[in-house]
C-alpha cells in the first residue's frame, strides 16, 4: 500500500507561502507524490497544496498568480516523529490523501507516501533557496535519518 521515500531533493516539494498557484502546479506536476509542502525558512510546515486545492481555487476565480498560502490545507493530516509509518499508510487510506508528512516540533523531518520517488543509502543534503550556504539539514522518510544539527 504505501511506502517510504527518500527525496532526490526535497526543495522538489517545498514552495513558501508568497509563491504563486502556478510555482505549485508546475511543482505538483514534477513529482510523483502529488503533493507540495508549504514550509517557512525554518522548514516549519505551514500546510500543503494538493490539485485538488489548485482545482477548488481555479473554480473561486482565483488567478495563477495568486499566493498558495490562500488556497493550502492549512491543517494538513501529519504524524510526529515518534509515530510509526503505519500509522500514516493508514491515514492515507482514510482520507484518501497521497501523503503525510513526518514533523517534529512543526518542522518536517520525513515523508510517507504511496509513490516511491527514489531510493538512497545515504541521506540529501539540501540547501533550500531561502536558507544561507552554511544552514543545510538531511531530510528523511520514515525512521532512518534525521535534520542534520543546525
Amino acid at each position: 500500500m504505501g511506502t517510504a521515500v527518500l527525496l532526490n531533493s526535497v526543495t522538489d516539494l517545498f514552495l513558501e507561502a508568497d509563491d504563486t498557484i502556478s510555482s505549485a502546479i508546475r511543482t505538483l506536476d514534477k513529482n510523483s507524490v502529488k503533493l507540495v509542502m508549504v514550509v517557512d525558512d525554518k522548514y516549519q510546515l505551514l500546510g500543503t497544496v494538493t490539485d485538488g486545492d489548485i482545482r477548488r481555487a481555479l473554480l473561486n476565480h482565483c488567478s495563477l498568480e495568486h499566493p498558495i498560502k490562500d488556497v493550502m490545507n492549512k491543517n494538513p493530516k501529519v504524524i510526529n516523529d515518534q509515530e510509526s509509518e503505519l500509522k500514516a499508510k493508514q491515514m492515507m487510506k482514510l482520507y484518501d490523501i497521497p501523503a503525510v508528512p513526518k514533523v517534529s516540533g512543526g518542522r518536517i523531518v520525513g515523508l510517507v507516501g504511496h509513490q516511491k520517488i527514489k531510493k538512497y543509502d545515504n541521506p540529501v543534503f539540501f540547501n533550500h533557496r531561502s536558507h544561507a550556504t552554511n544552514d543545510r539539514g538531511a531530510m528523511s522518510i520514515g525512521n532512518r535519518l534525521r535534520w542534520a544539527p543546525s
